[in-house]
């Protein structure tokens, strides 16, 4: 598959089921944002020390996720992690629908 969509069509496809989980990074994230069929965002967020060797590629702001179409519902407690803390935000799309 070349595209996040003709991934996600093939794995539908291929178990009969949805959703099709997948944890993608910033680079793919980035180029699918603004398509229908990303439902549900979990970012994690850390805070802390990292390796230099560590560091990928800047994440979209979560207010830029939440000025689009999603809606925050849950933000975790504090995971502590080595050098610092995770903290996890869940993102669930809004759907305009029309009659």
């Amino acid at each position: 598959c070349k595209t996040l969509k003709e991934s996600i069509d093939y794995l539908s496809k291929l178990h009969n089921s949805k959703p099709i989980l997948i944890e993608i990074g910033p680079k793919t994230f980035k180029e699918n944002f603004n398509n229908h069929y990303i439902d549900l965002i979990i970012l994690s967020v850390y805070n802390g020390q990292l390796l230099n060797s560590s560091i990928g590629p800047e994440f979209p702001y979560k207010e830029i996720i939440e000025s689009k179409k999603y809606q925050l519902i849950h933000i975790s407690e504090d995971i502590k992690s080595e050098n610092g803390y995770l903290k996890f935000y869940t993102y669930y799309i809004i759907l305009i629908v029309f009659h």
